[in-house]
């Protein structure tokens, strides 16, 4: 994920001769990196972080 966050800021400083500032611990925009044998998928990711990482439930109970 590292090389993939230096590629894409190494694209906006080349086009913008800025290198974006990036919080590796609460990112703005996040990506999703997919690598399967020789091939590479990337996506960004609209949804965010799942329901329960978001603090969704506050409390839990028993499974059924």
């Amino acid at each position: 994920m590292l090389v993939l966050k230096d590629a894409i800021a190494d694209h906006f400083n080349n086009k913008f001769n800025k290198r974006p500032s990036v919080d590796t611990e609460k990112p703005n925009i996040l990506f999703d990196l997919y690598i399967n044998e020789n091939e590479c998928t990337v996506s960004i990711n609209s949804s965010g972080a799942a329901l329960f990482q978001r603090g969704y439930r506050k409390g839990t109970g028993e499974a059924p």
